[in-house]
């Protein structure tokens, strides 16, 4: 409570106007806000990469860019795959309507030339 006022009048008047100032914290507002931007649109499915190309949802399932075919992005210390890293060629990939509840497992999607790298979020908030 010290630290919410800053001088000697109305303190109390203080301390309300920095509770308010933290209840509409800009960090607060980002965890709520959801992000539609390509980055935050990457998943697994079992061993294939999908990343959501239109939020459109048809029957309650997206449209999404499917990866086939994962090589392996390191075999040593341990596989990739045992860690959820797939390697994709570019060229291999369909377009499907995936139901949205097999869409969970979120990834981080890195383009370098042709091929394409998802690294699956092992531990979401």
């Amino acid at each position: 409570m010290k630290r919410m006022v800053r001088s000697g009048k109305h303190p109390l008047r203080q301390v309300a106007k920095r509770i308010e100032e933290r209840q509409s914290s800009p960090l607060e507002k980002h965890r709520e806000r959801k992000t539609v931007s390509a980055k935050d649109k990457a998943f697994l499915l079992h061993e294939n990469g999908c990343e959501i190309t239109d939020e459109m949802e048809k029957d309650g399932e997206v449209l999404c860019r499917v990866y086939h075919n994962p090589l392996p992005m390191f075999v040593e210390p341990c596989h990739s795959f045992l860690v959820g890293v797939y390697n994709y060629n570019k060229k291999q990939t369909s377009m499907r309507w995936i139901p949205r509840e097999q869409v969970e497992k979120r990834a981080i999607r890195i383009n370098h030339g042709d091929t394409v790298t998802f690294m699956a979020i092992l531990h979401q908030h």
